[in-house]
């Protein structure tokens, strides 16, 4: 894995908290944990975000709504009553 050297700005209370709480040779994984984690959970927004529009453009799809009505009573066939 290669890695990036980074400056960041930190609210201090919370560094000082941080130091004194995570040893030093875990502060970098700590962080690179918390930055993946926040990544991957703005990833997912953003992939939900984008069905989300996909599904209000398919609903105002005339067409595509024509070509499912179609298939409305094969859901139903065979089933017993």
């Amino acid at each position: 894995m290669a890695l990036s050297r980074v400056n960041l700005s930190v609210d201090h209370e919370v560094w000082e908290e941080f130091k004194a709480l995570v040893p030093v040779r875990q502060k970098s994984k700590i962080v690179t944990d918390l930055l993946r984690d926040e990544v991957e959970k703005r990833k997912r927004q953003k992939r939900l975000e984008a069905l989300a529009q996909d599904f209000k453009k398919a609903a105002k799809d005339r067409q595509r709504l024509r070509e499912a009505a179609d298939w409305d009573d094969s859901d139903i066939e065979g089933w017993p009553e």
